[in-house]
């Protein structure tokens, strides 16, 4: 072997580049010596299923020096609705607290780098620390706590045979019970013991998906009416002393302290196992939800004298030697048998079929009934929906609704679209062809379109008072319609809008429409009209 003239540095360029990996991760030993003096943050998901709120995402904030964890639920993933619950957490602790949130520590999501939210940490003073790019592990608390909720919620959902859409409320849970319990770093004090100084009361606590019966209060019900209805517990209220009860047929989660539950049914379907028994014979294979009901045999078919061809087996059947058996779960059997009890009695059905002598004439009809147009084109061939047209765009320039101004740079433009409607008589004839042109509220956004959209209105309980007591009383009763009623409205915010189509200005096709009054479809034209009158 040649001598190197120089001494080698233990650096061999061939395997630095094709052997490279990452550099191993330390454990951390530095603790938080205060409440908020370090907050993890991290987002997650999507979820494969939205939640019956309409949650697919939910974001955790967690305090280094007491674990405590906040989560908060998200419809998008978007930076100012992350902003938004960061922003809520950081009032709610520091109030509690005392104290001040010094650094949040996150990975280098969209929704932690934008300039909002590093604008609101500067102007807060609050320190950020991120993770270098594709490194989780250097926020190992959050990445670790959001494994862990997930898992649980999963283990809850699947051990009481519940739907996934109940994903956030078990989430929820999950971070309410791992709050209240003990940590070894923390001298086996509660995670909320360690923020807030005393200790919780857990006798409240109930096996999760236990089946409950929620009262329902007289308020809500006539007299012969059930004054309880069936739901299942996911949770627990954090601002009242009441539970978080879903309602199965009507997908909504409602909160009450009137519960009663079954936890024995859920304890139960917990202890649900599978059996396997071994014989020289055969295997049976028993797969058992409830141990105290008697496991059913599935005994094979006998076999006939003669001697058929055999048939072909389906995929699904179950062979001679092994014998499954599977007993549906208890809320299944009782769901089946609670609904028999409702069924329509044996041959009180019958197909009914359209006579065919009819089949031309409904065919000659569907091309006389009278449509409403789908766009602006279809209205405006007609001469009856131009007409329309015409009268609704009068209306609006009588009432002085917009000036036409040169599109403003910087600000959000609210779409519109016309909507057509048919009026018929009580007898079934056209009464007349409307035609409204509207604003898309959904494109407006809070804080700059508009503010305040409450209005108040008519209850259904006052107008029959009237009634009652007009009729009563023998008086009269006039109604009265107020023509483009929100027409009248004038609001205070400025908004823009697109000009109507088909009746844009032609030397001002850019402009738009600046509104000194309330239009249909506004969040806050109902609350114009109100203050106008």
């Amino acid at each position: 072997m040649p001598k190197l003239s120089q001494i080698h540095d233990n650096t061999c360029k061939g395997c630095a580049i094709g052997k490279n990996v990452k550099s191993p991760f330390h454990k951390s030993e530095n603790r938080a010596k205060d409440k908020l003096e370090l907050v993890h943050s991290d987002l997650c998901g999507p979820m494969s299923i939205a939640s019956p709120s309409g949650f697919f995402y939910y974001v955790i904030f967690i305090d280094n020096f007491s674990r405590k964890t906040w989560i908060y639920f998200l419809k998008y993933k978007e930076s100012d609705k992350v902003l938004s619950k960061f922003k809520e957490f950081k009032a709610l602790t520091e109030n509690f607290s005392s104290k001040r949130i010094k650094c949040l520590r996150s990975d280098n999501g969209g929704e932690y780098t934008s300039s909002s939210f590093h604008d609101f940490c500067v102007e807060s003073e609050i320190k950020r620390e991120f993770c270098v790019p594709y490194n989780p592990q250097q926020n190992g608390v959050a990445e670790r706590k959001n494994r862990t909720i997930v898992e649980v919620a999963k283990a809850m959902i699947h051990d009481q045979d519940l739907q996934t859409l109940l994903w956030a409320e078990a989430s929820r849970t999950t971070v309410y019970i791992q709050n209240r319990c003990s940590y070894r770093a923390l001298k086996n004090m509660t995670l909320e013991e360690a923020f807030t100084g005393s200790k919780s009361d857990i006798s409240h606590l109930r096996i999760f998906g236990s089946p409950v019966y929620v009262h329902v209060p007289k308020e809500k019900r006539s007299k012969l009416e059930p004054s309880g209805k069936k739901g299942m517990l996911v949770g627990y209220s954090e601002s009242s002393k009441a539970f978080r009860i879903y309602i199965p047929g009507q997908r909504y989660v409602e909160v009450s302290r009137d519960v009663k539950f079954e936890e024995d049914i859920a304890f139960k379907k917990s202890k649900g196992s599978c059996v396997i028994d071994e014989s020289n014979d055969n295997q049976n294979i028993n797969v058992d939800t409830n141990p105290e009901i008697q496991r059913e045999q599935v005994e094979p078919p006998p076999q006939d004298d003669h001697d058929d061809p055999p048939e072909p087996m389906n995929p699904t059947d179950i062979s001679s030697d092994i014998v499954v058996t599977k007993k549906r779960s208890l809320w299944v059997r009782n769901t089946i048998q609670e609904a028999e009890r409702f069924a329509a009695p044996s041959g009180t059905f019958r197909e009914t079929k359209r006579p065919q002598v009819f089949s031309n004439y409904v065919s000659l009809m569907c091309n006389l009934i009278e449509t409403e147009p789908c766009n602006v084109e279809e209205a405006l061939s007609h001469h009856a929906w131009k007409l329309a047209m015409d009268e609704e765009y009068q209306s609006i320039i009588k009432n002085d609704v917009w000036d036409l101004v040169p599109r403003p740079k910087g600000k959000s433009i609210v779409s519109s679209k016309w909507l057509f409607k048919i009026k018929h008589n009580a007898d079934g004839n056209i009464e007349k062809y409307k035609a409204r042109f509207v604003a898309r509220g959904f494109s407006q956004k809070e804080g700059i379109d508009y503010e305040e959209t409450f209005a108040p209105v008519a209850r259904y309980t006052s107008i029959r008072t009237i009634i009652a007591i007009a009729a009563s009383k023998g008086w009269k009763l006039h109604q009265m319609d107020v023509k483009t009623a929100f027409l009248n409205g004038v609001i205070e915010e400025e908004v823009y809008i697109e000009q109507p189509e088909g009746y844009e200005i032609r030397d001002r096709l850019t402009h738009v429409c600046r509104l000194k009054k309330a239009l249909y479809g506004l969040k806050q034209a109902p609350r114009a009209w109100y203050e106008k009158n």
